[in-house]
């Protein structure tokens, strides 16, 4: 089974954080990337530029285009930003939860299975 895991962080402490510290976190997760037990369940990953070059498109309810309104910015405006996303081959979300909690850096993931 497939699915989807949203990688969430503080921007604003990243943006505080010293530029060694930055560095070190970005090592963490390459080599945590690399180690094939991380590794070899990821179909596919990549990462997102910051939230401010985000448009959302609001379409209107659920079922109808009514008006539709392209805004500046994401859609949420919450303390994580969206930072990049993986999508993971596993037997189930436990095997799931179990690669997640290896991450080395912190920040929040939000898991999806796949159709």
């Amino acid at each position: 089974m497939r699915f989807l895991l949203l990688y969430f962080y503080d921007a604003h402490a990243w943006a505080t954080m010293a530029p060694d510290e930055k560095a070190s976190a970005l090592q963490r997760i390459q080599a945590w990337r690399q180690e094939p037990a991380h590794a070899q369940p990821v179909v596919h990953t990549g990462e997102l530029r910051g939230a401010d070059e985000t448009i959302s498109v609001f379409l209107g309810p659920a079922g109808h285009t009514e008006n539709p309104q392209a805004i500046p910015g994401p859609y949420l405006h919450a303390t994580e930003s969206l930072e990049g996303y993986l999508v993971v081959e596993a037997a189930d979300p436990d095997a799931v939860i179990a690669l997640v909690k290896t991450w080395p850096t912190g920040g929040v993931f939000e898991i999806r299975p796949l159709l």
